[in-house]
């Protein structure tokens, strides 16, 4: 049993609770071999629904972004299905700091061991998708890739239809009893401002970087989390009807991917428009590749890892490092 702490504010916090400290008070708690055994035996937790033990390397600033308003994390490189991610982090509220998870100088190295110790995080991916657990309202389902590079404002257009069967490709979504024949762009709350960022819709996307697009990851951001399905619902029935699920995407949102795939008919709203990307030095290669096996050439010549290129086998990407052959526009 968790025992909440009265003391401690309702904020993620480590000690919002006794978990943590039953964790790391565990004889060896730190060390790889007793941590699995501790959890499961001691703790009676089960792994990939409530921990994961692996490996892990620490992302450096360009791997992700974060928005410090909202508290969402989006990677630069979507996550296999095997692969785990955790995270650690400070903040301050009403004058006081709280912590989630460790960071690793909070941990000193042993001296007498080489032996590394295990530094325990918040799970926000586990090996396995399970949309029962309370992980699973972690990951943001309201978060679209459109293309490759680095987008632009300039000449950038985006729309939300519906294709309604026999009839096309509709602005407004056809059924419903509230804001008939208001566009889905702005009942989903794409376009909320003008031009001028005044807050007066004009029938047009709102590209506010960080909020409704990530530039450098040609992402676009719904601001609500589920606008195929129930936010969008709200705003097109006085009273939501169980008929609802009929045409609205529901299963997107409480259901793995595989399992929504059955479910075609549902499938039905377009994301449709144009965008411009600016020029990226980095190439896309595939995930984890080995060390050594990539030659790359420019122009016929064969160019030198670590002077005129980086690779991040773990991520399968190439970053042209020499400008010379970037500004000459030798192909790759």
């Amino acid at each position: 049993t968790i025992i909440p702490d009265p003391s401690v504010p309702p904020v993620p916090h480590n000690i919002s609770n006794d978990l943590y400290q039953r964790v790391i008070s565990l004889p060896n708690s730190r060390n790889p071999a007793s941590a699995y055994s501790n959890l499961t035996t001691v703790l009676n937790l089960k792994p990939v629904q409530d921990f994961e033990k692996t490996f892990a390397r620490k992302l450096d600033s360009t791997q992700y972004f974060y928005n410090p308003q909202v508290g969402t994390l989006s990677l630069s490189q979507p996550l296999q299905t095997d692969e785990v991610l955790g995270v650690a982090y400070q903040y301050t509220y009403n004058g006081r700091v709280f912590q989630v998870g460790e960071f690793s100088q909070d941990v000193p190295p042993d001296s007498t061991s080489s032996t590394q110790k295990v530094l325990y995080l918040k799970l926000l991916k586990a090996t396995s998708q399970r949309t029962s657990l309370p992980i699973w309202d972690l990951m943001m389902k309201n978060v679209y890739t459109i293309g490759y590079g680095t987008l632009t404002p300039s000449d950038f257009k985006l729309d939300v239809l519906y294709q309604q069967p026999g009839l096309g490709a509709k602005r407004y979504f056809p059924f419903g009893d509230k804001n008939l024949g208001a566009p889905i762009l702005s009942l989903i709350n794409l376009d909320r401002l003008n031009s001028q960022n005044d807050p007066q819709p004009d029938g047009v996307f709102d590209y506010v970087e960080g909020a409704t697009v990530i530039s450098p990851y040609s992402r676009v951001i719904f601001p609500v989390l589920e606008p195929f399905g129930r936010d969008l619902a709200a705003q097109v029935y006085n009273v939501v009807p169980p008929t609802a699920k009929d045409t609205l995407f529901y299963a997107l949102y409480d259901s793995i991917k595989a399992v929504a795939q059955q479910y075609p008919y549902l499938n039905r709203f377009l994301l449709k428009g144009i965008a411009k990307t600016s020029g990226s030095s980095d190439i896309s290669i595939g995930y984890n590749i080995p060390p050594g096996s990539v030659t790359v050439t420019a122009g016929g010549r064969t160019l030198q890892e670590g002077i005129d290129y980086d690779i991040n086998y773990d991520l399968g990407t190439i970053k042209i490092t020499n400008q010379a052959i970037t500004n000459a526009g030798l192909p790759v």
